[in-house]
């Protein structure tokens, strides 16, 4: 399966979590498909145990990505630290500007 494009997609939450989302969703797709492929081979064993496997990374993944999105909504609430900021150029651009003066 190709990775889709998801930037487009979900206009409120940035590209990176998107396309993070997006891949784990393909990998779990991918992981079925091999499944089914097995089944189809009449390879059955440890079918069951796969597909266990299966869920719980994707639940996992879903339940990860829904605690990434609330903590950045309440930053946005209580103010942002520098530590909430992801990446390393943001990161020193927040430190900038929380270290400059205004002069009024």
């Amino acid at each position: 399966f190709s990775v889709l494009q998801a930037q487009a997609t979900l206009r409120e939450v940035n590209a990176g979590f998107a396309c993070k989302e997006l891949k784990s969703i393909c990998v779990v797709n991918q992981r079925l498909a091999g499944i089914i492929e097995d089944i189809a081979r009449k390879n059955t064993n440890n079918i069951v145990s796969m597909l266990a496997k299966i869920g719980e990374t994707s639940l996992v993944s879903v339940g990860d990505s829904y605690k990434e999105r609330k903590s950045r909504l309440i930053g946005m609430q209580h103010g942002l630290s520098a530590e909430d900021v992801l990446s390393k150029s943001s990161r020193e651009k927040f430190k900038q500007s929380k270290n400059t003066k205004s002069i009024s």
